[in-house]
């Protein structure tokens, strides 16, 4: 598949700055409907105004916690009925996160960045798998990070949180094989967006962030320029699996050919097993 989206759906999730907004605008700039969903209407509005009018006229917001099954339900119902059966669900919203060690953070806001990705990415899926599986189609994309990956406990909501979500993308992925619904854990790279910036609450992770170099950072756009990869077909080997937006991802689909079947995936090291051999 290839060329326009023209006749796709899509639903992003925080939707009105940052990654989610670079990966939504590019979907309608490329002719997908685009339902944006955020949990502030105020920014929403700005952000699709500050589309393309041909890409704004095909766009729908809502207001949604995605935290909270019945407005996600309700958003959901709205998108079918206006926009059509949804083709691609890219769960972006998130929350940092407090940065620090866990005995040092506000637990309230520990537990809520958990809450928004995990059960955020686990409502919106819900939602939207009937249609897809009575459809025979889709795809659904959940943002995570290479924090969900290892240990980072100066920011360790955020590293629970993406873990559970790489494991909900695999779960995802061989719950619907064989349907034609697929399942993305995209890691982005590190985006200069106001959630990273907030991590310099903490003086280590100050520091840390300081110490990258500039070419050291990803674009949101970038991430939006993979997701229309993915919503074209492109990708399809890489269902259920790890997909880093900054790497070579042609090579990693021509991997999956000789490699292992679970590379790309989580899973425990053999005792004695290296990192690069895992």
């Amino acid at each position: 598949m290839s060329g326009d989206l023209s006749g796709q759906t899509a639903v992003v999730t925080g939707a009105s700055s940052g990654i989610g907004f670079g990966v939504a605008s590019a979907l309608a700039e490329e002719g997908a409907n685009v339902a944006f969903w955020s949990r502030s209407t105020e920014r929403l509005r700005a952000a699709v105004e500050s589309l393309p009018d041909q890409s704004a006229t095909r766009t729908l917001c809502h207001e949604v916690d995605v935290r909270n099954r019945t407005q996600v339900e309700a958003a959901a119902e709205e998108a079918f009925q206006r926009l059509g059966a949804v083709d691609l669900l890219v769960n972006a919203a998130g929350t940092a996160g407090p940065a620090g060690l866990d005995w040092q953070v506000d637990p309230d806001a520990w537990w809520e960045c958990v809450e928004t990705s995990v059960r955020g990415s686990f409502l919106c899926a819900r939602a939207v798998l009937p249609v897809m599986l009575r459809e025979g189609v889709g795809r659904i994309v959940d943002v995570v990070s290479v924090t969900g990956t290892g240990a980072f406990p100066l920011i360790g909501a955020t590293s629970v949180a993406k873990t559970a979500l790489i494991r909900h993308v695999e779960n995802l992925a061989a719950a619907t094989e064989g349907t034609g619904v697929l399942a993305f854990a995209l890691h982005p790279g590190t985006v200069k967006t106001k959630l990273l910036e907030s991590y310099r609450s903490d003086a280590r992770m100050a520091a840390f962030l300081d110490s990258l170099p500039t070419e050291a950072y990803a674009e949101p756009r970038a991430v939006g320029r993979v997701v229309l990869r993915i919503a074209r077909g492109e990708l399809d080997a890489l269902s259920g699996r790890f997909v880093d937006a900054t790497s070579d991802l042609d090579g990693a689909v021509a991997a999956l050919a000789t490699g292992p079947e679970d590379v790309l995936t989580l899973r425990l090291r053999s005792p004695g097993t290296s990192t690069a051999e895992a």
